[in-house]
């Protein structure tokens, strides 16, 4: 048992940061519990962030070393936001948020391969429905740890019959998706990629879109280079403000496109039945 402190780039609040549950972690209490692959080893860790802004963290590990490595990169707790909250802050978009969302940094998934299915099963469905299908896809093929369940190896999705994911909730052609994707991606090394070859190799895949590219991207690797384009809410979005697509909306954030994105999934105009219409027109930089 290892018992440390993380101290975060500021801005920074943990429980603004949690995103959608999963079989590897729960948040109650304030207290983060999460289950993540460390090395040859598993780990689980109990996070709870302090009244001055820090963390502190208790990790369960075989590799002790390996595990708050990891842990540090899945907080995201060395990512300094301060150049996007620069530009935030004088943007007619983000400007208004600021306040509420300084604090949001989207915590990594456990594993680039939990990425990937959560890029497959979302696509073009409920969030509801897609998470449903995740958790049936993980439950089958993953791997127990504690009371949590990790993804399965890249080897595991690969070699799984898409039979089985169809089970699960995918259509055929998705689940054809997904196990090929896991096949020839070789995820763990898109890490250490620059930016365009990482979002060319996703994308070249079949069945893999914009949309896919920025899931894999930002929650796999804790990368933001790349928006979540074709997200229904940054549609929406785009849509409302008169802007040909969300892709171009994204475009002007630059290397913070993915945390962009997610602050303007919580802009009022990105919202299901908002009837907000906007006020000045919003310019696109060429």
């Amino acid at each position: 048992m290892l018992d440390v402190t993380f101290t975060p780039a500021a801005p920074y609040l943990l429980a603004r940061s949690i995103g959608s549950p999963d079989l590897s972690r729960s948040f109650r209490g304030s207290v983060l519990q999460l289950a993540y692959p460390a090395g040859e080893h598993d780990a689980t860790a109990h996070v709870w962030q302090r009244h001055d802004g820090t963390l502190g963290a208790r990790i369960d590990s075989p590799d002790p070393c390996l595990a708050h490595d990891r842990l540090h990169q899945l907080l995201g707790v060395g990512l300094d936001t301060t150049p996007f909250l620069r530009t935030a802050a004088e943007d007619p978009l983000l400007g208004p948020m600021t306040s509420r969302l300084r604090g949001l940094r989207p915590l990594m998934l456990a594993t680039p391969v939990h990425a990937l299915i959560r890029a497959v099963c979302g696509q073009l469905i409920r969030s509801s429905d897609a998470l449903a299908i995740e958790r049936r896809i993980i439950r089958r093929l993953g791997r127990p740890c504690g009371r949590f369940t990790l993804a399965p190896a890249a080897e595991t999705l690969a070699s799984a019959h898409p039979a089985l994911l169809e089970r699960a909730g995918l259509s055929p052609k998705r689940a054809v998706v997904l196990t090929r994707a896991a096949r020839r991606l070789r995820l763990e090394a898109l890490a250490g990629d620059p930016a365009e070859r990482a979002e060319v190799r996703i994308r070249r895949e079949p069945g893999l879109g914009e949309w896919s590219v920025g899931v894999v991207m930002v929650y796999g690797f804790g990368r933001h280079e790349h928006g979540l384009a074709g997200d229904l809410a940054l549609v929406r979005l785009a849509r409302a403000l008169g802007v040909e697509s969300d892709r171009e909306l994204l475009t002007q954030y630059g290397a913070w496109q993915g945390l962009a994105s997610i602050w303007l999934m919580h802009h009022p105009g990105a919202t299901r039945h908002s009837s907000w219409r906007g006020g000045e027109a919003v310019t696109i930089p060429v």
